[in-house]
């Protein structure tokens, strides 16, 4: 995966009721930030723009 580019995040996000849980918003950072931003595939899989394929295992460790 290349990590260069930008995404955007509204400072609005502080208004959810669950922006004060660091937990949640380490989780919710890390889903925007790999998600695919051009189509690729995963074996016999197409990943769509906006998608990330990920097994919870893998969510936990990239998480804590």
């Amino acid at each position: 995966m290349e990590n260069s580019g930008w995404v955007k995040i509204y400072r609005s996000i502080l208004d959810w009721g669950w922006a004060d849980d660091p937990v949640r918003m380490s989780l919710f950072v890390q889903i925007i930030l790999r998600c695919n931003y051009k189509e690729s595939m995963l074996g016999k899989i197409k990943v769509y723009p906006g998608e990330w394929a990920v097994s919870h295992e893998t969510l936990a460790k990239h998480v804590g």
